[in-house]
């Protein structure tokens, strides 16, 4: 709320100059009597502009005060000013309709009576910090109103001090928070029980980790306590050529139950379902004539192969052995 109009400075002046000139005609006056009628005329016509003058900033100071108390009437904010003691000297009318209260039971009564006892103290306190240097605070109240409803107000206070620093009145602007109150608390409950969820939800994860672990566990066991032990007495009764077989397919195994299959079938890779399976073989140390036998193609198409796979695994321009950098693949 702006502060009402200052005092017409340029008035007092023109007072002062005119009673300094009426001072000097009243001298003129006993030195000259012959100038006595001319210099009553002129100060007929000087009184004449003097009221003038009075008449017009009278009008003018009414008109702004006019304009003045509607702007401040017709705000949606809370607007009020206090004395000191925060005797209410002034309540716009969305003040009194918010609060309930008629301006007559306002004007001349305290402010602090609307505050509620657990907060008077507190809010004292601040508005008393307030200083000709640091006039300004914006701080929030909480109110319940006659029917019960917790209500929430932001203030906007200021602290008026005349020109020798003495305080001569506190102005309040404020304005209703509470549906934004209502949302803060909504938002907060909502994130303690995300946080909540995020929790369940991670114990959830982690729960499933464990169960994933266990049935990779469960898978092992039962290849290293079932089937290896069937392949070892099926290698017994095999030709060369059946072992070798049964040696691919333990490594196989071995692969299922690592996780060298999903690795080497990274999409990065590129790799196709021949050379996935030729890397299987290198993988246990097959050579290109053993993998052409058991894959029945020629030695040169296992090359090839071999080449594509070194281009793929950008293996072309190093010296790592294919075998050995197919077994350093990480298995996680």
């Amino acid at each position: 709320m702006d502060n009402p109009p200052a005092s017409n400075s340029e008035l007092q002046d023109k007072i002062n100059q005119l009673r300094t000139c009426l001072e000097e005609k009243t001298e003129q006056l006993k030195l000259a009597n012959s100038e006595c009628d001319r210099l009553r005329t002129e100060l007929d016509q000087a009184d004449k502009k003097y009221r003038t003058i009075v008449e017009d900033t009278e009008k003018v100071l009414e008109e702004r005060e006019k304009l003045y108390r509607a702007i401040v009437e017709d705000q949606t904010e809370l607007i009020c000013r206090l004395l000191p003691d925060y005797t209410h000297t002034f309540v716009n009318k969305a003040y009194c309709d918010y609060f309930g209260h008629p301006p007559e039971e306002m004007l001349g009564h305290n402010f602090m009576i609307m505050i509620p006892e657990d907060y008077r103290s507190v809010l004292d306190g601040k508005l008393r910090n307030l200083s000709a240097e640091n006039p300004f605070m914006t701080h929030e109240e909480h109110t319940v109103s006659e029917s019960g409803e917790d209500r929430w107000q932001q203030w906007s206070d200021r602290a008026i001090f005349d020109d020798s620093g003495r305080l001569v009145e506190f102005q309040a602007v404020g304005r209703d928070i509470t549906e934004l109150k209502k949302v803060e608390r909504v938002l907060l409950k909502r994130e303690k029980e995300l946080e909540q969820k995020n929790i369940a939800l991670k114990e959830v994860l982690e729960q499933i980790g464990m169960e994933k672990q266990n049935i990779r566990d469960e898978i092992v066991a039962n290849v290293e306590n079932l089937l290896l032990p069937i392949l070892n007495k099926l290698r017994l009764e095999s030709s060369q050529i059946e072992g070798k077989y049964l040696d691919l397919f333990q490594c196989t195994l071995e692969e299922i139950t690592s996780s060298f299959g999903k690795r080497i079938n990274l999409p990065s890779f590129q790799l196709t379902r021949r050379e996935i399976e030729v890397c299987s073989m290198i993988k246990t140390g097959l050579s290109s004539k053993e993998i052409a036998e058991l894959l029945h193609i020629s030695p040169n198409t296992v090359g090839r192969h071999r080449n594509k796979i070194r281009s793929k695994l950008n293996l072309i321009k190093s010296n790592h052995n294919l075998s050995t950098y197919l077994s350093s693949i990480p298995a996680n």
